[in-house]
């Protein structure tokens, strides 16, 4: 097995034959995809294309970014309240897309907390100017390109095994990641000296995925933590049934495109994965990229949509690009949005939580998403009318596993909750209660414990059960 240290997931390197370089020094090498091509079509591109801003509605022109002839005279990279953007990691990471087209300038990384890192603006940027443009074919990770790359023996070749264990979108990426890592030709080293290691996900909080068993106890949430344990459990499964038996076949075989690649070691694979679902960006699955690994544009950190001072999109022409949803001085840090996630998937996936109204804890563009979950459908009789149930998911007070299917085992509390457990002659406020109860601590004992010394997981965990236990108190009082 071949092990990624945790000091670097770029760390180790197997090198392989240098590729031809072309007239240019070879910064415009096709990508192995076969895709440059049609990225030199798409540089033509004429239409004036927009984007909507989703939170105020504002539409801004995407425009195509011409890379200046002489690269190393471009301003934007004095020095400010945070370290140059022209050097270490993050100064050669923004050189390296900039020699792929792409524009990133004006932009440096800096501390938002101790532990947590941000990217700021070394100058203002103009309201719907270009912060980011990051070219896809040269510079991103997706599962498209995963799919036409080597590493993709790993699941083609899966049945030969037997084994029909599909893998992920997310795991294809992480393992096309890992390639590049141990096999590529080192082009993409930048990007991976940027990557979080698991002592930078321990101090920021990481997604849950990452967290130990007892760490993901402390969140006091059944459900969540049944999703955390089936996500690892499709993890080890996916490892055990396919990335290690497929690969190490693969690595011995003769003429195979992973021939004398060692696997990964589980562990590889798992950090791999973490920091694909912490980073990636969802995009288009029917283009192969359902979700985006973007250099630089995943080292900002996100907040409510109507917080953000930034939108986001994938240009037609190829690039994925970030604007200013308004005038960002100098200093300012390039906040973007994941959407409008509830805490659940936000602690779940990226390992941390938003601040929300204190009463009701929702999000004005998913009202009642960050509402705790109550074990409703277990306590219905067995004998319960199956058409009322019917009725009340039609009617959406009842919230579905998928559309047609059967209503969730847990759902979230509130006036649509209390008129399903009427119709069903369930004690609204017994059920409130009850839920309350299975948490085995106070909401008193927890405000304690804020003034404890605690890990960053621990307070998110902490954070999150105690808004929970504050809205169930606040509901059992409203009902």
């Amino acid at each position: 097995m071949c092990s990624l240290p945790d000091h670097a997931l770029a760390s180790l390197r197997r090198k392989k034959q240098a590729q031809p370089r072309d007239d240019d020094g070879g910064k415009n090498k096709p990508p192995a995809s076969g895709a440059g091509s049609k990225r030199e079509m798409n540089r033509s591109y004429k239409k004036k294309v927009f984007i909507k801003d989703s939170h105020t509605k504002e539409e801004f022109e995407l425009k195509q970014y011409k890379v200046p002839e002489l690269l190393g005279k471009k301003k934007g990279f004095a020095g400010g309240a945070v370290s140059s953007a022209k050097s270490g990691p993050f100064g050669d990471l923004a050189a390296w897309v900039e020699s792929k087209g792409g524009k990133a300038d004006g932009l440096a990384v800096g501390e938002v907390t101790p532990g947590r890192r941000g990217i700021f603006a070394t100058r203002s940027f103009k309201k719907g100017e270009t912060i980011f443009s990051i070219p896809h074919d040269s510079c991103i990770l997706d599962e498209g390109l995963a799919d036409a790359s080597p590493v993709s023996a790993v699941w083609k070749m899966r049945q030969a095994l037997e084994t029909q264990v599909p893998v992920p979108s997310t795991h294809k990426v992480a393992l096309y990641l890992i390639f590049n890592m141990v096999a590529g030709d080192g082009d993409w080293a930048e990007a991976g000296a940027m990557l979080p290691t698991r002592t930078d996900f321990e101090t920021e909080g990481g997604p849950m995925l990452l967290w130990s068993s007892a760490e993901v106890a402390e969140v006091h949430c059944p459900a969540l933590i049944s999703k955390v344990e089936n996500d690892h459990e499709t993890l080890r499964e996916v490892y055990d049934q396919v990335v290690g038996p497929v690969w190490t076949e693969e690595s011995g075989r003769a003429g195979s495109s992973l021939h004398g690649v060692a696997p990964p070691s589980f562990a590889d694979f798992e950090l791999a994965v973490g920091v694909v679902t912490s980073r990636a960006y969802v995009g288009d699955e029917s283009k192969g990229q359902g979700h985006l690994l973007i250099p630089l544009v995943d080292q900002c950190n996100h907040d409510n949509p109507s917080l953000v001072n930034t939108v986001k999109t994938m240009a037609p022409w190829g690039d994925f690009m970030v604007l200013a949803a308004f005038k960002i001085q100098k200093g300012d840090e390039i906040l973007v949005t994941h959407g409008p996630l509830p805490n659940r998937q936000l602690l779940t996936q990226f390992g941390s939580v938003l601040p929300v109204d204190p009463k009701t804890l929702t999000d004005a563009a998913m009202p009642g998403s960050n509402s705790p979950l109550v074990d409703f459908m277990a306590a219905l009789p067995a004998d319960h009318d199956a058409d009322a149930v019917e009725a009340l998911c039609l009617k959406g007070a009842l919230q579905r596993s998928r559309p047609g299917g059967p209503p969730v085992a847990t759902q979230k509390i509130g006036p649509l909750l209390e008129e399903a457990a009427a119709a069903l002659g369930l004690d609204y406020k017994k059920l409130l209660s009850d839920a309350l109860e299975t948490y085995p601590t106070l909401l008193e004992e927890d405000r304690a414990l804020l003034e404890a010394p605690a890990t960053p997981r621990q307070r998110l965990a902490l954070d999150f059960r105690m808004a929970m236990k504050a809205k169930l108190q606040e509901e059992i009082g409203r009902v």
